[in-house]
């Protein structure tokens, strides 16, 4: 899972998704957030990705 922003212009034309990289309470705060909304299932389905190489916990 990436986590990142792209830039809207004004003009509606955007700019290239730039990732960023969390620090652990910043992932922590988000992963609670998802619980909160009753996400779970969407967590799971994140850590079932083989490819990410990123376990959400």
């Amino acid at each position: 899972m990436e986590v990142g922003y792209t830039l809207i212009a004004a003009d509606g034309s955007d700019s290239d998704f730039v990732a960023v990289e969390l620090a652990d309470s910043e992932r922590d705060a988000i992963l609670a957030k998802l619980r909160e909304a009753g996400l779970d299932e969407c967590i799971a389905e994140m850590n079932a990705e083989p490819d990410e190489g990123i376990k959400l916990e």
